[in-house]
Order: C-alpha cells, then structure tokens, then sequence
C-alpha cells in the first residue's frame, strides 16, 4: 500500500481484484442489513396497529424512500462495482439523516426519540462493516454525526453536553473501526496474494528444478506434484504425464535397485551377505529403508524388456536412449498449499558419469594426439634428413630425380597434416602460441608453391604468383605458420578446381607493417549461406558431400587460429566476372626486432627448419612412356580365321603338327593388332603422388605402361573411351585388350567417388565376356568400407599404402605379366 493513511493498494491490477472481491461482501452484508431493515419495517407496521397509532404518511414515505435508496445502492452496487463499492458505505451512512425527519414530527414520542437513537447506531455500524475506503466513509459519518447534533441542538433544543459527546465518540470509535478493518483486510488480502504467489513461484521452481521431485501425501496417499525431470528419470509417457493416478503407480511400483559404483567388489560382498541389495524397492519405500547417499539403479521390467530387444535387432540408437539411470534419493517434508507434505528428491547421476567419461575420452585423446604427433615427426625427421643424402646416389638421372621430389614434397605435406593435428590438440587446450622469426616472405610462399607444383601440373591447371615490388627482404614474423596457411588454402583450392587457375598474390602495407595474401582459384565457388561455416570447426560446405572430398574440416579453422594469433584476419570473397572464389589473409609484423621475444610453448613440439625443395617448371610431363609389351592369344582363336583376316600380310599357319601355346604367341606377336598402344591397367585417384607412386611400380618393377585418371568421372570417360575405340578397332589378339584388365580404384575423390564410378563402368561391361577386375584402394580400415566397397562391384580390397607384391599377384592372376 502507497500510505498508511489513504490505505491504497498500488498495484493496479490488486486492486482491482481487491475490489471486486470486497465488492461482493459489501453486496451480501448489505442485502442482510436491507433485510433487517424490512424487518423493522414490518415490526413498525405491527406496532402501529397494534397501539392504534395515529398514521402519518409523511414518516411512512420517508421510510419507504428510505428503504428505496438503500436498494437502488444494492442495485448500482452489483452492476457498478468498481464504482459503488466505495461509495456504498457513505450513502449508506448519510442516509440516516432522512430518520431525524421522524422526530421532527413528533417531538415529544418517547418511543420515536429512542427508535431515532438506536437507528444512529445501526447506520453506523452498517457503514462499518460495509466500508471499503474508509476515508469516504469517515467523510460521511462526520457529516451525518455534524447533522444529528446540530439538529438536536437547535430544532429539538437540546442542550446537553454529554449526549453530544456519547453521539461524536460513536462516530469516531466507528471512524477509527473502519480505518483498522480496511488495514486489516488490505493487509490480508495482500499477503494471501503474495502467498498465492510464492506457492506459484515455488511450483515454477520446483517443476523446472534440475533434480527430480515428487510431493506426495501421505495421508491421501496421493501425488501432488512431479516435476519435469522426475518424469523425464522415470521414463513417464507422454499420455501420463500430467495423470496423477498413472503417476502415483510407478511411484509405488518396485523399480530402484541399490547399487554401489564406488566399490564393486564391496557390492558383491553386501548382497551376498544382506538380502536387503538383492530386492528392488519402490520411490515410496526407499527412501524409509536407507539413509540419503545410498545409490539405486532404475530397472523397469518393461524397458528392460524393450531394451533386450532392441539389442538383438541391433537398434544401437534406442538401446543407448534405454540406458539405465542411476540415481540418489533424498527425502524432506514440505509445508505446500495448507497441507504438510513429503518431498522426496531423485538426483541423476548418469549426466555426471557422462560428463566423467567423456573428460577421460577427451584426456586419451588429447595423449593420444601428442603421442602420435610426435611419433610421426621422428620417422619424418629421418625421411626430409636423409633425402639429400639419397641425391648423391642418383646422380643426373632425372626420373630418379623426379621422383626423389615426389617423395620429398609428399614428406612435408604429411609434416603439414601432422603440425596440424599438434595445431589442433593446442587449440583445444588453449596453448596455442606464435613463434616470431625473421623470415624471407617470398621464400616461404615459395615453399609452399613448390610442394603442390607438381599437383597442379598434373591436373593441368596453371600455377601463378604476384609478389609487390616493396616487400622487404627480411621480416619478423611467423614463418612456418604463414606457410601452413597457404598449403592449407592451396590445397583446398587445388581439391575444388578442375580447370583454370590457382593464384597466389602477397602485398606488403607499410604504414601499418601488415602482409595482405590472397589464394584466387576458378574452381566451383562456394554459396553465401555456406560461407560462415567455413572457418568452424570441423566445418564443411555442403556441395563437398556430393564431392566426396577428403578432409574432416580441421584445417580452415586452425587457419583462423593461426591468423588471429598473429593479429590478421580472414575472409573469403567470390571472384568478380569469372568463376571460383577468393581467400584473403592478413598478418601483423614488424621490419625490425624491437621487443619481439622468439620463445614459444611449442618450439620443442615443433621443427622449423625444414627446407623446401623446389620442383622445375618442365616437370609437368607425363611420368611413364607406354612401352610395347608382347601378345597373347587365346587358343580359341583358329589360325584359318586369323590368315584369311591378315590375307595382305605373308603369313603363315601350319595346322598339323600342333603348335605350342608359346609358339602362337611368337606368330600372333609379328600380326599388327590395333591393342599394341593400349594398356591393361588404369590408375585412379585424386592425389597426384599416389598416382605416380602406382605408376612407378609398375613401370620400373613390372614394365607395364598405365593410364591414370583423376577422379572417378574421369574414370568412367576413359572406359567409354576405349570401348569405343575397341568398337572401332577389335583387339584379335592373346592380349585380350577390349578394355582394362586391372583398374586401381581410389574410393574418395572430388567430382565422382570411387563406388559410384565402379558401379557406372559394371554397367558399361555388364555384358563383356572379360570383366575388368577392380581394386579398391583407401586408407580407411574399417568393416563398413570394405562391406562397402564389395555391394558397390569391386573384386578385392586393399589398404594404403600398397606394395608391389601384392600388386604383382593380382597382374599375375589376370595375366597382365607372367608368373
């Protein structure tokens, strides 16, 4: 209430219903009052008889007005209650005064005298016990106490002191009632309502506690309350959650097992000595029969049984939802809405031992990348330190050559992935740090340029560099870090640009001492709304699941990390009038070293030394030269067929004697087959260096010539190709090369993955007497992929990295070479 005087409420809205709600016992109390007065009304009527009264009409229409005036304020009461409700106490009051009309007549009636003095009293007292603001109704009892003297003073010549003292103490003793009963029920009123409303907050609280709760009534037995998470422990169905009764039956029902987690050995002890642990006990029961802390194990019969079943049809996913929880119970009384009950509390354990189990995966993981980061540096070390020495042997040989490069540049990309999944664990455990040197900026993008170069060659794409003219020669920054950038966003490009261009442009901002670098690709671009999840954590774009790329989306957000670590930014942009898209990056240096301090958290982890070696320009070219290899001829092949079809050439076949299969082959060998240039075996795959790795072992320790492919799209014209060609120019020959004997099948790749490129090629050689036999190469392990690879056509699967004897006896058996 805004004043102890005035007594108003000051919320609005309260009093509003205050009102209202008083309103309504004004109208009773005062239909009571109407009704005693009808009483007296009658009774006058009686007496008037009864004594043989003289009738007056003038006092009887002022009673009867009287009486009017009290209904009409009954009436206006029940149809105006915001209105009248305040007022209906003073006009009640004040009517009074119309009574004093009744002495006026008849001066010297005892009887009307006393009747009149009583009546004072009665308007009095109905003004208040119907009095809702008070200070109206003070203003009316004044007015009608300053009437009544000053007519009995003047009109009625009353001079007595002392009645007109016993007539304003009345008043005021009813002035000072109404004040105190309004303050009373005000204050009630207010306190019940905010009761009212704490009962609502606590129920509020208590149903979104976090721990389960269940208020129950004893003396009912009956549950009053259940919140959210105890229906969610208990597994309530959707159709009983808001039924008590269904409720109050799994709380009496027996489902909570004790169990003790802590000491399992101790557990076993307990339940063969105390048959207490064997049982199963209901909500109602537990809590009376152990002390808090004691753990139980929730097993309904009827999960238990769903759950059984979903193991044997193998429904991993609803037998992980059907897990059983653990629980602790402890229980309270609770004073709630008048009645004093029990509150028993069912805290869940699962969250916590899930949340346990999950720091020990991430702590196994995080040694787990440590370890593997740094056991794979070390053979590293030994391959990048002893490459230059391996130079000495091979002298000018440049295929030896060439090749030591592939080996050199597929070394630091691996050094890459590695410092990136080091990169990551740091990440994670927010040890992540820079580690500032003087570098030559245009040698480390250099180096970067120089591990992919022979990618790019190979695809056929073109490989361009712009360098601004102010770029000092020496800047402090992080180097190493600036290159793993750009191998992280040459490679991206590389995997997404099948024709076009991979631009690299780096500019040096003087006034701010900041590198700007920008990777332009025209490759397929990338959306608007995919934009954002680029630089995410293991943030892919949705076009790259119909790409089939390889990758789980580390290595744009350990680019972030880098950047920001030291003090750029990165964005990405699509190209304007053409096609592919753009990265930008900036770097923070300095052209002096200052305050620079050059210790890392990570220098040890780390090894920044390695130099790249470059690759020359003229190394695009193809890697084997097909080479001419001897025929076969299937014996079903009749010699006259063979004379009569080579008839211009000076040949010739003795039927008799028999000649040897050996003998056939030197024949057929001198017949010009249109199959000579072609090879028996296909090479796929997306990664350039896997595809010479292949290719090397089978041209230097098998001598065959290969074709390649770089994704399965690719693949699949190839097989076209060359049974059209087949169409065109049959192979007669022991060769048998229609189409590939062997083709080498990486499974992931852009454009067309390796399962779908099979299955297109079964499709095309659905109806060839001689299959191709297909390998499926991958460096996954797992059951899935094999199963995979088997329903989508391929014959054998195989794991990288491959070795040429088990390369050997597959050629072997298909009769690609000799045994």
């Amino acid at each position: 209430m805004n004043s102890k005087i005035l007594l108003k409420i000051t919320d609005k809205n309260l009093q509003k219903e205050y009102i209202l709600r008083r309103n309504k016992e004004i109208c009773i109390i005062s239909s009571l009052i109407f009704l005693s007065r009808i009483i007296i009304f009658i009774a006058h009527i009686v007496s008037a008889v009864t004594n043989q009264r003289i009738f007056i009409f003038d006092q009887w229409a002022v009673r009867v007005a009287n009486s009017v005036f009290h209904l009409l304020i009954l009436g206006l009461a029940y149809k105006f209650p915001l209105i009248f409700s305040e007022l209906h106490a003073p006009l009640l009051t004040i009517s009074f005064c119309a009574n004093l009309f009744h002495v006026s007549i008849s001066k010297n009636n005892p009887p009307g005298l006393v009747s009149n003095v009583i009546g004072y009293a009665f308007f009095m007292i109905s003004g208040l016990i119907t009095n809702s603001r008070w200070i109206y109704t003070a203003i009316a009892m004044t007015v009608t106490m300053t009437i009544t003297c000053a007519f009995y003073a003047t009109y009625m010549g009353l001079s007595e002191v002392t009645i007109m003292i016993q007539y304003i103490c009345v008043a005021l003793l009813t002035m000072y009632s109404s004040y105190q009963n309004e303050s009373r029920m005000k204050t009630e009123y207010i306190q019940m309502e905010q009761i009212k409303k704490m009962n609502n907050d606590l129920q509020s609280i208590l149903m979104n506690f976090p721990e389960g709760i269940v208020l129950f009534n004893q003396d009912k037995e009956q549950i009053v309350l259940a919140n959210q998470e105890f229906k969610r422990i208990f597994n309530c169905p959707n159709a009983i959650i808001d039924d008590m009764k269904s409720l109050g039956e799994k709380f009496n029902s027996n489902m909570l097992k004790p169990v003790n987690f802590l000491n399992r050995q101790e557990n076993d002890g307990l339940n063969q000595k105390d048959n207490k642990l064997n049982q199963k006990y209901s909500l109602n029961d537990a809590p009376l029969r152990f002390t808090d802390g004691q753990c139980f194990q929730i097993e309904d019969d009827f999960e238990e049984a769903l759950r059984k079943i979903d193991e044997l049809e193998n429904n991993t996913k609803r037998v992980e939802q059907a897990q059983k929880e653990l629980v602790t119970l402890k229980e309270s009384k609770i004073f709630y809405q008048s009645n004093q009950l029990r509150m028993i509390m069912i805290k869940s354990l699962t969250p916590i031992m899930k949340y346990e189990k999950l720091k020990l995966e991430n702590h196994f993981y995080e040694m787990l990348t440590a370890t593997v980061s740094h056991d794979m540096r070390t053979p590293l070390n030994a391959m990048t330190g002893l490459l230059d020495s391996i130079k000495t042997f091979i002298g000018d040989n440049q295929k030896g050559l060439r090749l030591l490069k592939v080996v050199d540049n597929s070394c630091k990309i691996l050094l890459s992935l590695v410092n990136d999944l080091l990169d990551f664990s740091q990440i994670k455990n927010g040890k992540f740090r820079k580690n500032e040197q003087i570098v030559d900026i245009k040698k480390s993008v250099q180096d970067a340029l120089d591990i992919i170069k022979l990618a790019v060659n190979e695809k056929g794409l073109e490989l361009r560099v712009k360098f601004d003219s102010n770029i000092p020669p020496e800047l402090i920054t992080d180097g190493p870090r600036i290159n793993q950038v750009l191998l992280n966003l040459l490679q991206n490009a590389l995997k997404f640009t099948s024709f076009g261009y991979i631009q690299v442009s780096c500019q040096f901002v003087e006034g701010i001492n900041t590198l700007k670098f920008s990777v332009k690709d025209t490759g397929i671009g990338i959306k608007n709304e995919d934009k954002s999840k680029l630089f995410t954590l293991f943030g892919k774009i949705e076009s790259t699941n119909s790409m089939n790329t390889s990758g789980v989306g580390l290595g744009l957000n350990i680019c972030k990390q880098i950047v920001e670590m030291l003090g750029g930014v990165i964005s990405v942009s699509d190209n304007l009038n053409e096609q592919g898209t753009t990265f930008n990056f900036t770097v923070i240096c300095f052209e002096e070293e200052g305050d620079v301090k050059f210790n890392s958290i990570i220098n040890s982890a780390r090894s920044n030394t390695i130099q790249f070696q470059p690759v020359d320009d003229g190394e695009s070219d193809q890697l084997v030269e097909h080479k001419n290899i001897s025929l076969d001829i299937d014996d079903s092949y009749e010699a006259s067929s063979i004379q009569s079809k080579y008839s211009q050439f000076d040949i010739q076949l003795y039927d008799n004697p028999p000649v040897q299969a050996s003998q056939k082959k030197r024949m057929i060998s001198r017949i010009p087959c249109s199959c000579r240039t072609r090879s028996d075996v296909l090479v796929v795959d997306d990664n350039i260096f896997n595809i010479v790795t292949l290719q090397t072992i089978l041209e230097y320790q098998f001598n065959i010539s290969s074709d390649k492919a770089m994704n399965g799209q690719e693949a699949v014209d190839i097989v076209k190709h060359r049974i059209a060609m087949n169409n065109t120019n049959q192979c007669i020959c022991y060769n048998q090369r229609q189409n590939y004997k062997v083709i080498f099948m990486d499974c992931n790749m852009p454009i067309m993955d390796g399962f779908q490129a099979t299955s297109e090629i079964r499709n095309l050689t659905y109806n060839d007497e001689l299959q191709i036999f297909i390998v499926a190469l991958t460096a996954y392990t797992t059951e899935n992929f094999k199963q995979k690879s088997a329903d989508y056509g391929m014959d054998i699967f195989m794991n990288k990295p491959v070795t040429a004897d088990c390369i050997r006896q597959i050629l072997i058996n298909h009769k690609v070479i000799d045994g």
